[in-house]
């Protein structure tokens, strides 16, 4: 088995940190900061890297003749977006253009590179939309889940 818990973190955050931007409804366009740990008093809207865990070996059902030490990575993202509920700068469609910026960067015809790692597969495998309100707030997580099939390079 290989450690692909750093390589990966440090490439999302090559990937996204600085390159996805958003137009929001009053503020206008707005370059999307990128976080594995969000600092107290963060701007919305964001991007947090979360849960990253991995399975190799003999355990990887999509292991090939080629790849038979692979390892399946998979990373959880959340595109994060909330306002005061009297705020007009807030959009769940702010939610979903993050998230497709984000799909596409990860999963679009340039490929993630991992240093020393081949990244064999790359495949979006779902999440979660949790939306939270209340009289003061409102606050839209989408949760994205990708699965690598990694190698040694």
């Amino acid at each position: 088995m290989i450690d692909t818990f750093s390589p990966v973190r440090t490439a999302y955050f090559s990937a996204l940190d600085g390159n996805v931007s958003v137009t929001l409804p009053i503020s206008g366009v707005t370059t999307i900061p990128v976080y594995s740990h969000v600092p107290d008093d963060t701007d919305y809207p964001f991007i947090y890297i979360g849960n990253q865990s991995d399975t190799g070996g003999a355990d990887v059902d999509t292991r090939t003749k080629d790849n038979k030490n692979a390892t399946e990575h998979l990373i959880e993202l959340y595109v994060v977006h909330g306002t005061r509920s009297a705020d007009k700068n807030f959009s769940y469609q702010v939610v979903d253009d993050i998230t497709d910026a984000v799909l596409q960067l990860i999963l679009g015809a340039t490929q993630l590179t991992f240093t020393g790692l081949e990244n064999v597969t790359a495949s979006y495998e779902g999440g979660t939309y949790e939306v939270e309100k209340n009289d003061t707030h409102i606050v839209a997580s989408r949760q994205i889940v990708i699965r690598h099939l990694i190698s040694q390079s």
